[in-house]
């Protein structure tokens, strides 16, 4: 703290003291005040300390990157996540000028300031950081599957897929897209993917995939889900992969892997598996048993060699050959 003597004058709309006689310290240590949290720069925030989240620079190229001249300035646009704008004043007496531009959504301290030099002084307010540890990362509303693996048969016509989004302060969109798995659209499923826009306040949201019958045979098949094109202040959590099991409701045609002359060796295994085949290997496919897919191999051979490295337990193994599907179990010790 410490007491200023000298003139109070106005300066294109900041009060500001001129021609100080007398500067004493009452005393030092003390805490900065904590910044209050805005989404505008106003006359009745001049000259305090204040906050604002998640917001982005509107161009990165107006970030003073060079050192500026004793006592510059630069103006630099920021974006809120409704769309106004406000600006920083960056100011040569920090050390924020020379630095590369920040990227992506902040959170942004500072003091509230104006140079207005327009009677009645009621505009141009602007946010100076001091330092750069004024601006830092934003943390971002994520969007999570609420379950991250679920089993369906085909007979159920479509599967509802649900998502949480914590916090629920901002307003974004995202994609949920097919990206992986063994079953085989259109066949098994009809989905292009489909676009969710998240409003504030709610956490929770669904959306639907078609099952497809295709009245064939084929065993059981995966389909995957994820969590793409965030666009907003919004990112995918740990949790934005979803895998789904479509069990087949038809009567197995599959057999086992010896009566398709098939040899698999050793089993159990622990590193290293061979196939051996009469027949042409068209796929061979290993699934745990929570449904995932953990290897697959297309050899297009008679023989074929698969390096493991999994979790001890059983697994599922599905031959494809001209002959037909052909199943067994693998013991990984």
């Amino acid at each position: 703290s410490v007491m200023v003597q000298g003139t109070v004058r106005q300066f294109w709309g900041t009060v500001q003291m001129d021609l100080l006689d007398t500067i004493i310290l009452i005393a030092g240590n003390r805490p900065t005040p904590a910044p209050t949290v805005v989404n505008d720069m106003v006359e009745n925030l001049e000259s305090k300390m204040v906050q604002v989240k998640r917001v982005k620079l509107v161009d990165p190229a107006e970030w003073p990157s060079a050192a500026l001249g004793n006592n510059g300035f630069k103006y630099v646009r920021f974006q809120y996540t409704d769309g106004t704008v406000d600006s920083l004043n960056i100011d040569a007496e920090t050390e924020l000028d020379g630095t590369t531009a920040p990227q992506g959504y902040l959170n942004i301290t500072g003091i509230c300031q104006q140079f207005d030099n327009t009677s009645p002084f009621t505009a141009r307010y602007t946010l100076t950081p001091r330092n750069l540890g004024d601006i830092i990362k934003a943390t971002l509303p994520k969007i999570n599957f609420i379950k991250t693996a679920d089993t369906i048969t085909e007979l159920a016509d479509s599967f509802r897929f649900e998502l949480e989004v914590l916090p629920t302060e901002e307003n974004f969109s995202f994609t949920v897209a097919a990206i992986g798995g063994t079953a085989v659209s259109p066949r098994d499923y009809d989905f292009a993917g489909r676009t969710i826009n998240v409003l504030k306040n709610n956490s929770y949201l669904s959306g639907k995939a078609n099952i497809s019958d295709d009245n064939e045979s084929d065993g059981q098949q995966t389909l995957m889900f994820g969590i793409r094109n965030v666009n907003g202040p919004g990112e995918a959590g740990k949790d934005s992969v979803l895998t789904l099991v479509i069990n087949d409701n038809e009567a197995s045609s599959t057999r086992s892997l010896a009566l398709g002359n098939i040899r698999m060796f050793p089993n159990p295994a622990s590193s290293i598996l061979f196939f051996r085949s009469s027949d042409v290997l068209e796929h061979v496919e290993l699934i745990a048993i929570d449904g995932r897919q953990v290897a697959l191999l297309t050899p297009n051979s008679t023989r074929a060699q698969l390096n493991i490295s999994l979790p001890p337990g059983v697994y599922s193994v599905t031959i494809q050959t001209g002959k037909g599907i052909f199943n067994d179990k693998l013991i990984v010790k």
